[in-house]
């Protein structure tokens, strides 16, 4: 699932490649009226790949082959995000708002009432318990595995979703960015909890991530990364880049160590408590980063840039290696990375390319 964890610490079990060679790549089809947009893959357990468009969903085989469709006319938004469970069932949100529930070889097994008024629901988030948490513009909604609403939180007097994943801490505490500026912490049996003091404007990438600790990350438009406890008091706020957009929620190392990558083209580590550890610079035509950073098992940082290009940064600040993927003229590149247990990323670029990158 996007982030790679439900608190989404974006960090993997995994080692990433030490080199960037392609082992394939494949045109995706039917991406969506802008392919720079497309959510990132997800990846069952023997690799297979998994993407949304705005008219299906596609099981890509880890040869580059496709496996089976899954085709409807009415696949939510164009950077919709899928969650695949253990048992291979895939979800997604369709344009109606609904939570649509596919097995292979494309066979839809349940779908829910219309989530949200919008439309537009994202990041569908899997629990241990295989019930599964959606983030909406206009609320936070839970279904069970077998599709029915067990309760949804409105957002609408906070302004509703500042349009980021929202994260859910290992008790099953919900917490979610507002466009009203504030982050709300929603219990397991969809109440509110906790909600901040206003922080600044949330709106776009204002994800967030939980460390082991409870500390929780969210980015503002300042440019500031802000940290709060889980009762939402503000720890601590720092400028961390010029540009006034805010970044993907930081990766969280096993230490607690924050690692980012900012709109200013650097990439970053601090400590836990807000402490810069190193800032590296990165040097290509854009190198604008409004895509998460992926840690692997050895905090290597893999993202893309807008520019199209792969990143490979060392946990010491050095730069491992970096490829340029395929550019489509006129498109920035948002590509999420995603790490297989095999020590493989898949990433969509900007021109509407798969990649396999060993």
């Amino acid at each position: 699932m996007y982030g790679v964890n439900q608190q989404r610490t974006k960090r993997t079990n995994s080692s990433g490649p030490s080199s960037a060679r392609i082992l394939w790549k494949r045109k995706l089809s039917m991406l969506g009226p802008d392919e720079s947009f497309t959510g990132p893959v997800v990846l069952d357990v023997k690799d297979n790949a998994y993407y949304a468009s705005d008219f299906g969903i596609y099981c890509i085989t880890p040869h580059g082959d496709v496996s089976w469709t899954y085709p409807t006319l009415s696949l939510g938004h164009y950077h919709q995000t899928l969650a695949i469970d253990k048992t291979g069932s895939v979800y997604a949100v369709d344009k109606e708002g609904e939570l649509i529930c596919v097995r292979a070889p494309g066979i839809l097994v349940w779908k829910t009432q219309q989530l949200d008024n919008s439309g537009v629901c994202l990041y569908p988030t899997i629990l241990s318990d295989g019930s599964v948490v959606v983030f909406c513009n206009e609320c936070v909604t839970k279904v069970s595995n077998l599709g029915n609403v067990l309760w949804s939180f409105s957002l609408l007097n906070l302004g509703g979703s500042a349009g980021g994943a929202g994260a859910i801490s290992q008790s099953g505490q919900v917490f979610v960015a507002t466009a009203g500026g504030y982050v709300a912490s929603i219990s397991s049996t969809g109440k509110l909890a906790h909600l901040s003091a206003q922080i600044d404007r949330l709106i776009g990438n204002s994800d967030i991530s939980i460390d082991s600790g409870a500390s929780i990350y969210v980015s503002s438009v300042s440019g500031r990364l802000n940290c709060l406890n889980n009762r939402l008091e503000l720890v601590w706020s720092r400028t961390i880049q010029t540009s006034e957009n805010c970044i993907k929620a930081p990766a969280i190392a096993g230490s607690g160590d924050i690692f980012f990558a900012t709109y200013d083209g650097e990439a970053c580590r601090y400590t836990n408590s807000g402490k810069e550890i190193w800032k590296c610079k990165l040097s290509s035509p854009n190198p604008v980063c409004a895509a998460s950073v992926i840690l692997d098992s050895n905090n290597n940082m893999y993202f893309s840039t807008k520019d199209s290009i792969l990143w490979s940064i060392s946990e010491s600040g050095t730069i491992n290696w970096k490829v340029a993927l395929d550019a489509k003229p006129g498109r920035e590149n948002y590509g999420e990375v995603v790490i297989s247990s095999k020590g493989r990323i898949y990433i969509i670029c900007s021109s509407g390319y798969l990649y396999c990158i060993d």
